[in-house]
This record gives C-alpha cells, structure tokens and sequence, in this order.
C-alpha cells in the first residue's frame, strides 16, 4: 500500500547514524519532521600509488607490474575486513583532479557512518603508503553533494511514514532575497557554573519570548528535570547561549550524567550518547594565537555559542 505524502519544507538539519541520514525539515505548515534516508557513500583507495612510472614497459615488466597491483588489492581487501562498516565494491575507473585523467581507483563503500571515521583512521594508520580520495568529506556533506541540497534550503519533500522518498530543491543557493526560517528560539543563561569530576551550577535560566524562568535554589536533579520539561514544552530550532560550548554544555550534560538523569531534552534525537571533551584547539591566524572551544552541536537543533562563532 502506498502512504507517500508530499510537503514543503525547508531543511533544518541532517546528520549520520548507522547506515542512514537523518533529516530534520521544517513544514511551512509549522510541524517539525523527522525522515531517514538510506546512504552508503564511497571513497576511493589507490593501491598502486608506490609503483614506480614506467614499471609496464616491457612485456614481462608489465606482467610483474599487474601481478603485484593484484597483490596489493588482495591486501586491501584483507584489511578492510578487519575494519567495520567498510565493503570493497572493485576496481573503477575516475578522473584525476590534477591531470584530468583516467585512473584505477579501489572503490570502498561505507556501510556504518557512525564507525566511518575510527575506522578510516586505523586503516590509513596501518597502510600509510596508500593513496586515499573523497574520504575527508564530513557524511552530510557528501549527502548534500550528490543529493543538490543545502542547509536551510526550501525543499518539495515527500516520503512514506518516517521514510524519505524523494527531496527536491526549489531555492536557488544563489539567491539574495528569500524567506528567513520560522525558528523558534531560546537563550540559556547560567551562574556559578564549573566543570571537571564535580560539576556544579548555581542557577540556570531559559528564555523564551520575553518570559524567563531561573532556577536558583533546586538541587541540580529537579533543576535538570524541569529544563527537560520545559524544553519537551517548548521544543526550540535554536538554542542561543554564551559560553555555552566551552562551560554550559559540558556542565550540563555532566551533571545529567552525576544525577543519571538518561537525556535533558538538549538533542530533538532521542537517546543520543555524548562523550565530553573539554580541549579546545590553539591555532595561529593572522599572526595572532587563537582558542577555539570544542564544538557542543545539537541533534536536531541549533545551537549557537556567541563566543564561540564568528
């Protein structure tokens, strides 16, 4: 039986998990809705890349040359068995970016997003002398690529329940004039806040449409209990604070943790595991030293650090 259902709808977030994409659109209708789609993208592996040129002269130096390219696709096909969520499809054939040309490439399909990066890793750290392609590439933006989408762009969607049939792009990236997103927006505030083995907060805030609700005399369980009520409540698309990426987050969800307290209501995707990073990265740009706070995204909603984006 066919259920497809057609909307339109701005695309508000998307994300890996398993072997699909996530996407989260907002209906013009206002509804917020979840759809999974499916993907499996490839990277390329060249295996032939410590050959020496001009080892397929001669005929008995070419006949050498291909049995030792067999050799090494035998060894990446033992090595991405002992990687999870890899599958060799194959020789193929792609153009060089540089050169234009045609090259044999391995093709390695990418069966579980969520091991994509462990495992691309382990396998460059144990064959460092291959030549890797396309693998660099963050899940959803690859998504994006091949499916002509982009973040924030209005979109004639249609699927089947919670099944993404088909998304088609009706704005143009180009554009200078377009509808801004209905958001719904919230402000997090908080005092006295400090991370580490024993998180602790003093008083917590939302902002909400002009209303404020502080919580400053509850023990940390009732506090982060009726945050998550409140969120589920109001069910934000961005999330405002400041701070928010090198102290808030990390407090809150560490003290989620101390209270065993299972999800704030932070994430729009439900049993989302985090693990907390406290490092940020020192770069040098324009001659001056810089700190960037680690990143503290949200599944299915925004959130923005003031002090920590540009």
């Amino acid at each position: 039986m066919d259920n497809r259902k057609t909307f339109t709808a701005w695309l508000f977030d998307l994300y890996p998990q398993g072997n699909s994409m996530i996407l989260w659109f907002l209906a013009e209708d206002g509804r917020r809705v979840r759809l999974v789609e499916p993907f499996a993208p490839s990277f390329y592996v060249d295996v032939t890349a410590t050959l020496q040129p001009g080892a397929t002269s001669g005929a008995g130096e070419r006949g050498g040359a291909a049995q030792r390219c067999g050799q090494l696709r035998g060894q990446l096909r033992t090595a991405l068995a002992r990687c999870a969520g890899f599958e060799c499809l194959g020789t193929t054939e792609r153009l060089d970016f540089w050169t234009a040309r045609p090259r044999e490439v391995e093709e390695v399909r990418v069966t579980d997003l969520d091991r994509y990066g462990a495992s691309l890793r382990a396998l460059a750290r144990r064959h460092p002398e291959w030549t890797y392609y396309h693998c660099d590439i963050p899940a959803e933006i690859h998504y994006c690529y091949e499916r002509g989408l982009f973040p924030a762009g209005l979109c004639e969607v249609e699927h089947d329940g919670e099944r993404l049939v088909r998304c088609r792009l009706r704005d143009d990236a180009r554009a200078t004039q377009y509808p801004l997103l209905p958001l719904c927006e919230v402000e997090l505030r908080a005092e006295g806040v400090g991370v580490g083995r024993r998180p602790r907060m003093r008083s917590l805030s939302l902002t909400h449409e002009g209303r404020t609700i502080t919580w400053d005399e509850a023990t940390p369980a009732h506090m982060l209990r009726s945050l998550r009520d409140c969120l589920r409540e109001i069910d934000p698309d961005l999330i405002w604070t400041t701070g928010g990426d090198s102290v808030l987050m990390p407090a809150l969800f560490a003290m989620a943790g101390q209270c065993r307290i299972g999800s704030l209501g932070l994430d729009r995707e439900r049993g989302v595991e985090r693990e907390l990073v406290y490092d940020g990265r020192t770069y040098i740009s324009y001659g001056r030293v810089l700190y960037q706070a680690p990143d503290y995204p949200l599944l299915g909603r925004w959130h923005i650090d003031r002090n920590n984006s540009f």
